[in-house]
């Protein structure tokens, strides 16, 4: 592993040659993305307290994890986590990883939107809409989806003016393009229980990255494979 993150350049070059065979292979890969984050909770214990009542601890197996909110699913109740956050980019008709980034648990998601909007242009996609949640609903993310040439699909907190988009908000396209929001919670469901994603068995941002660049080679990869298969005969 660690003559991966000596080769990171090899091991990024190898995601761009996926991400553009996929391309070449796919229809549609690509034009309609939905960006969000889930948690990956560290291999490592972040309580303050050795124990209850206890003596503050010193050090930290995972100096690089920290403290984030995670919402809740249907299995498992929203509250605080100890770990990272793997912030996605996925294309919503194909259900396929576009472009992601691993940060620390505390860092706020909306940070990620122009980071990842631009790996997806640099690595020679052009999206023309990008659905979000109401927590990427602020004037930031609006002007900095806008100024990639994407189309913001992003729920609306209550109270907040309704923007003038190419795509007007409520309408029947709109609620089309944001129901594909659901591919980026499916992916996420996919890359955790089908390729190893969680649980983390590694610890460092550094590592992390790679396992979930690995993680994702290996989602695209078989991709790929499955693209470019001859259907047999009948």
């Amino acid at each position: 592993m660690s003559k991966l993150r000596e080769h990171s350049e090899a091991l990024a070059d190898c995601v761009d040659s996926l991400t553009a065979s996929l391309r070449a292979e796919v229809p549609g890969y690509g034009m309609d993305t939905a960006i969000d984050a889930s948690d990956l909770p560290a291999y490592a214990n972040g309580q303050r307290y050795l124990y209850n009542n206890g003596p503050e601890r010193k050090t930290y197996s995972d100096p690089d994890a920290s403290w984030g909110h995670r919402s809740a699913v249907s299995t498992r109740k929203g509250g605080g986590f100890y770990g990272y956050k793997l912030h996605l980019a996925v294309c919503t008709r194909t259900g396929l990883p576009v472009a992601w980034q691993v940060e620390t648990a505390r860092r706020n998601e909306s940070l990620y939107v122009a980071p990842l909007l631009h790996a997806i242009h640099a690595r020679g996609f052009r999206p023309e809409t990008c659905a979000m949640d109401k927590g990427y609903d602020n004037n930031r993310v609006m002007d900095e989806t806008r100024e990639g040439g994407v189309v913001p699909i992003i729920c609306l907190r209550r109270g907040r003016p309704i923007p003038l988009t190419p795509i007007p908000y409520g309408t029947d396209e709109w609620k089309r393009l944001y129901r594909g929001r659901s591919a980026v919670e499916r992916e996420f469901g996919r890359l955790k229980n089908e390729y190893g994603l969680t649980p983390l068995r590694t610890r460092g941002l550094a590592r992390v990255r790679q396992h979930a660049d690995l993680v994702m080679i290996a989602r695209l990869g078989r991709a790929l494979v499955r693209a470019r298969s001859v259907p047999l005969a009948a």
